[in-house]
C-alpha cells in the first residue's frame, strides 16, 4: 500500500541490497531468520539458497515499484468476483490501508488472516487456506 503520495514501502532498497549481499557471501537459514524470523524453516532454507541469484537489477526495479506506483490505480478497476487477503500484522497492507481498499472497491472482499503478517500463507497456512477455500466456495 505503498506508494505516489503514501507512506514508504516498510523494507527498505538498502535492507533487501545488504541481504543480497549477504546471500552472495554464502547466508544460511539461520541469518535469514534473523531478519524474516516469522517465516517458516523451509522457507528461511529457500531463501538462504536461492536470493543470491537474484538480479541487483531486478530487485532494485521491484523495489521503485513499490514506491513508483500506485495500488489503488487499479484495484477499483478489478472485475469481481474479486477477494484481498491480507495478514492482520502485515506492515505492507495495514488495517487503515485495508479499509481504504474497502472503500476503494465496495464490491470486493477484504479478508484479514488475524495474526499474519505480509507473507500471510506462511505465517499461519492453516488459517490462509481456509479463507481461501471460503472464497472460492463462494463464487460457485
Amino acid at each position: 500500500m505503498s506508494g505516489p503520495g503514501r507512506g514508504t514501502y516498510p523494507t527498505t532498497l538498502q535492507a533487501f541490497l545488504g541481504q543480497l549481499e549477504q546471500a552472495r557471501r554464502g547466508t544460511t537459514a539461520d541469518e535469514v531468520a534473523q531478519v524474516w524470523s516469522r517465516w517458516p524453516r523451509r522457507e528461511q532454507e529457500l531463501r538462504a539458497r536461492w536470493l543470491a541469484s537474484c538480479s541487483r537489477t531486478a530487485l532494485e526495479a521491484t523495489h521503485a515499484g513499490f514506491e513508483s506506483e500506485d495500488f489503488f490505480t487499479t484495484w477499483p478497476h478489478v472485475s469481481g468476483p474479486t477477494t484481498l487477503v491480507y495478514g492482520g500484522e502485515s506492515p505492507v497492507v495495514t488495517a487503515d490501508g485495508a479499509a481504504e481498499a474497502r472503500r476503494a472497491h465496495p464490491s470486493a472482499a477484504v479478508v484479514e488472516v488475524p495474526a499474519a503478517g505480509h507473507m500471510v500463507f506462511w505465517d499461519r497456512p492453516v488459517e490462509s487456506v481456509s479463507v481461501l477455500r471460503e472464497c472460492l466456495l463462494s463464487i460457485r
